[in-house]
């Protein structure tokens, strides 16, 4: 069975100075299949699960007649910050946070 290459997005919501920031981390995985939005994922090393938002397909131009490179991006709702100190450990790389987040209903 072919398996897929996808590059996993958890998204962690921290709460720093009153005010909420998201802390992106990252890792590779490998998939028998492509994600779906509503798809729940769990990592089976302890480092938690995460739903699947939305999944981003990138297709490069063709280095080679016949072969098409494509880029798979799962990207994950927001999480608490609670799984964010298993994340490291279990492979994912983080990044610098964005800006706030915003509280459901605010505009």
């Amino acid at each position: 069975m072919s398996r897929l290459g996808v590059l996993v997005t958890r998204r962690f919501v921290e709460r720093v100075h009153r005010a909420d920031r998201v802390v992106e981390a990252r890792r590779a995985v490998e998939l028998p299949f492509p994600p779906t939005p509503g798809m729940l994922l769990t990592f089976g090393d302890g480092s938690g699960e995460c739903v699947v938002s939305k999944v981003r397909l990138r297709v490069e131009p063709p280095a080679r007649l016949g072969i098409l490179p494509i880029e798979v991006e799962l990207i994950a709702c927001q999480e608490s910050a609670a799984g964010l100190e298993a994340a490291p450990a279990a492979g994912c790389q983080s990044e610098a946070s964005h800006a706030p987040s915003r509280s459901p209903g605010t505009p």
